[in-house]
């Protein structure tokens, strides 16, 4: 069974040497070798190697949009240690969830991974915070807004057991019609991640578009299925931010709430021998503060994935405009009813465009 990078990474080995001394080791990642190092080891015990600091430099991105078609996702890393010991060479091999886990435990939402990829079944599990792969919910689910564009997509990274798979898209609307329009086919037996412009999935009104299902099963075995809502669609909210949840899937929510843009301007001045001042340049930082619309108390640990994630992504639903932001808020405080004064709730953000505006005059 696979285990995540957030816990400590040690590999044991039964052989043991005879003279104690220092002692060559490989590290290899997915079939490279990534690391060759020394360590020593004492006589008659058995070696123990810690890599938890090497496989953390391999903890990619995984930014999207992914392949329409579906990929392998960089989520599961296979990680094999080599030590030589008295000529003879000696190999052990393990699985890695590249995952920080929520550090404040809560049984909820850090709910058990599917990874056993080797079993002959039809058992999927979005990589979501919360989502129970046996009853196929979870807590807080994607919300996208309902506009039919290309520029933002719905993103899937999900965990499959070893048979093939196809993921057909059901999109509901209010007033009762299912439109079937899209499906993936995947190989299973491992995570996998797709994106699919919101073009291909919203082909009816948007204003009526509800909420997003998947029907998985297997070619091989058709007739057993499952069906589970993904995501849900917001016609009203302007800004939507993308970002990676703490289980590595893209996590997108509205901020529905009040709004506030800002540049932060500095200029560049010289004075000349007249004593007149010239601006010869500008850095302009545009920055949004955004506000959620009220948040339920079991919801909101969900966000705080926002102040780890790798990227964030906001997309606004007016304009069809997607910006790549930094947080520019550091500091997250859990809030629960009775830290509120018994007060509804919500969380604000300040994001900054990751690239200033310079102009030179």
């Amino acid at each position: 069974m696979a285990s995540l990078i957030s816990g400590n990474t040690q590999i044991w080995f039964s052989p043991k040497p005879t003279v104690s001394g220092v002692y060559r080791y490989n590290v290899a990642i997915d079939g490279e070798v990534v690391f060759v190092g020394n360590t020593y080891l004492e006589a008659d015990k058995n070696p123990i190697i810690d890599v938890t600091d090497i496989l953390r430099n391999f903890v990619d991105v995984n930014k999207p949009p992914f392949a329409t078609s579906g990929e392998k996702s960089s989520l599961v890393k296979e990680v094999e240690v080599t030590i030589y010991i008295d000529g003879e060479q000696y190999t052990q091999n393990t699985q890695k969830f590249m995952i920080y886990e929520n550090p404040f435990y809560k049984s909820y939402m850090s709910t058990p991974i599917l990874d056993n990829f080797v079993k002959q079944d039809i058992g999927s599990m979005p990589m979501l915070q919360g989502w129970n792969s046996t009853t196929h919910q979870g807590h807080l689910i994607p919300t996208y807004p309902a506009v039919m564009s290309s520029n933002i997509t719905f993103d899937m990274v999900c965990a499959y057991q070893n048979m093939p798979f196809i993921n057909s898209f059901s999109v509901n609307y209010k007033s009762g019609l299912v439109d079937t329009p899209e499906y993936v086919q995947l190989a299973g037996g491992g995570v996998y991640q797709y994106s699919i412009p919101l073009s291909w999935l919203i082909r009816e009104d948007v204003c009526d578009v509800k909420s997003l299902d998947i029907i998985a099963f297997s070619p091989v075995t058709s007739q057993n299925r499952y069906k589970y809502t993904i995501a849900n669609f917001d016609n009203e909210s302007r800004f939507f931010l993308k970002w990676k949840d703490r289980y590595g899937m893209p996590q997108c929510q509205p901020f529905g709430g009040t709004l506030k843009y800002s540049e932060g301007i500095a200029q560049t001045k010289i004075v000349n021998y007249q004593n007149a001042k010239k601006i010869i340049d500008i850095t302009n930082a545009p920055k949004w503060t955004l506000n959620t619309k009220w948040i339920k108390q079991d919801l909101y640990p969900f966000y705080e994935s926002i102040f780890v994630s790798p990227y964030l992504l906001l997309y606004d639903a007016y304009e069809d405009k997607m910006y790549n932001v930094i947080l520019n808020t550091t500091d997250y405080e859990e809030k629960t009813f009775k830290n509120q004064n018994r007060n509804l709730f919500n969380l604000q953000l300040e994001v900054e465009l990751d690239t200033t505006e310079y102009m030179i005059y």
